[in-house]
């Protein structure tokens, strides 16, 4: 028996598995791939990366839909999103089952998949699928495991914090893990969460310390990457430096200041990162409302919503 079939069996024990975890209705254009001047001859296209996010509520906040429901329309990401359904009325809200969510959600995935899991409520996408899928498959090469990383260290803890300890970046890169932002196969996602339940029964409660305690202990044996040049996703929090913006064409980008790089992901964690990047700060909107090509592209966009495909109208004010 595999690993991937010991824990999802043993974790069907207590919940039986997820069987609506259906992918959206995605197709990748090959028209817009070979116009990007970053997709290189030859590069095809998998089609089973998979963007996800956990929410245990029924409704969408406000700022949920501002940043990480619109960014998604009009990047083109085919996001999923699970967590408040009745099948998981037996589960904790909040962070307390957010490991038991995304446990369910992933054992009930294709082998074959990658899972890039996100933080629901403060993530802004500024970059498209296509080069999401890119960057992961032809310049990373399909790595088993990737992290985010920030400039913060949290929660403070001396094997996490002290860089005789943590795994060596770049003089310029950024070192400390970031929760938020996670990508990878589903095999080594299954192991992951195992170990991270485990963890969390035994009384350790901050997810970001549980995936960074993992991942110090096991990145030379389990083919963990640490993105430590911000190009997947970078943190604004502080004491990152402020970040730049450029603009081409009628589109903004924020950019790392630390790392130089326009990463596809911003994660607004913490609420001194939210008073330094707003959603309305995008290109789509004007001041706080929606311009009119904004909300033509994101009100009839689909995403899913606990396995079934829902216009992004229907579950937020645009």
């Amino acid at each position: 028996m595999s690993v991937r079939e010991a824990v999802c069996a043993r974790f069907n024990n207590s919940y039986p598995l997820l069987h609506n975890v259906t992918r959206p209705v995605y197709s990748l254009s090959k028209d817009l791939l070979t116009s990007l001047p970053q997709y290189k001859a030859g590069f095809e296209p998998k089609g089973n990366l998979r963007v996800v996010a956990i929410n245990s509520r029924p409704e969408f906040s406000t700022y949920m839909c501002h940043a990480t429901v619109f960014s998604a329309a009009v990047n083109n990401i085919p996001l999923e999103i699970y967590g408040a359904a009745p099948y998981y009325s037996n589960m904790m809200k909040g962070k307390d089952g957010k490991i038991d969510r995304m446990l369910s959600v992933i054992c009930a995935m294709d082998p074959e998949d990658v899972v890039l899991m996100v933080d629901a409520y403060d993530v802004i996408f500024q970059r498209t699928f296509e080069e999401m899928e890119y960057l992961y498959r032809h310049k990373w090469q399909s790595p088993n495991f990737v992290i985010s990383t920030e400039s913060n260290c949290y929660p403070v803890s001396p094997e996490h914090c002290n860089d005789e300890f943590i795994p060596k970046s770049p003089p310029s890169g950024v070192k400390y893990i970031n929760s938020g932002v996670v990508l990878g196969k589903v095999d080594v996602w299954i192991q992951l969460l195992d170990d991270a339940l485990a963890a969390y029964r035994n009384g350790t409660k901050d997810d970001q310390f549980i995936l960074t305690d993992i991942v110090f202990k096991n990145y030379k044996t389990r083919g963990y990457f640490l993105d430590h040049d911000s190009e997947l996703s970078a943190s604004p929090h502080p004491p990152a430096p402020s970040f730049g913006k450029v603009v081409v064409g009628e589109r903004n980008y924020f950019v790392s200041a630390t790392t130089k790089t326009v990463p596809i992901i911003v994660h607004l964690n913490g609420g001194s990162s939210r008073d330094l990047i707003k959603p309305r700060d995008m290109w789509y909107f004007n001041d706080s409302k929606l311009t009119s090509k904004g909300k033509e592209l994101i009100k009839n966009y689909e995403i899913s919503v606990d396995g079934v495909n829902v216009k992004v109208g229907d579950v937020c004010v645009t």
